[in-house]
């Protein structure tokens, strides 16, 4: 059997939550992700530990990018 691997691009939905910094608690900033979708498939109960640490990075900055866009 041959196998053809091909580049398919495809939005994936992630829905996160973000916590802001609390000073006052002494709680640092984080971003809980709740889903991860492709094509209406529930991906995240099937994500590895390292996958999951990327997505939450990806998330991070969407966060960042975000605050910066309504700075201006």
């Amino acid at each position: 059997m041959t196998t053809l691997k091909t580049h398919i691009e495809a939005e994936q939905h992630i829905e996160y939550d973000y916590e802001p910094p609390c000073p006052e608690t002494n709680h640092h900033e984080s971003i809980s992700i709740g889903s991860v979708t492709l094509y209406g498939i529930e991906l995240l109960p099937a994500l590895s530990r390292n996958a999951i640490d990327k997505l939450e990075e990806l998330c991070m900055d969407d966060v960042v990018n975000r605050h910066e866009e309504t700075r201006y």
